[in-house]
């Protein structure tokens, strides 16, 4: 967990390496609740999971939101928006 929090706060342009490495520090508190070995540890890993899985879509869709966009290959666009090939 400590090492995917490293390697998060190593990352300062690329998000989605951010993303990955935060990942491995989650996959960790994950792993927590299964290691208790209780029903209650079960229940807070599938409710961390739902969570987690809701939060990374949506942070992967706002990066992917940000992205400039392309029209294909050797496409230019001009001031007005056309685009000439």
């Amino acid at each position: 967990m400590i090492l995917g929090t490293l390697g998060a706060m190593s990352q300062k342009l690329d998000l989605k390496r951010l993303l990955a490495y935060s990942a491995i520090g989650n996959a960790g508190y994950m792993l927590l609740g299964v290691s208790s070995g209780t029903l209650a540890g079960l229940q807070g890993l599938l409710l961390f999971a739902v969570i987690y899985i809701v939060m990374t879509m949506n942070a992967f869709a706002t990066i992917l939101a940000l992205k400039p966009r392309s029209t294909g290959i050797g496409a230019t666009h001009n001031v007005t928006g056309t685009t000439f090939h």
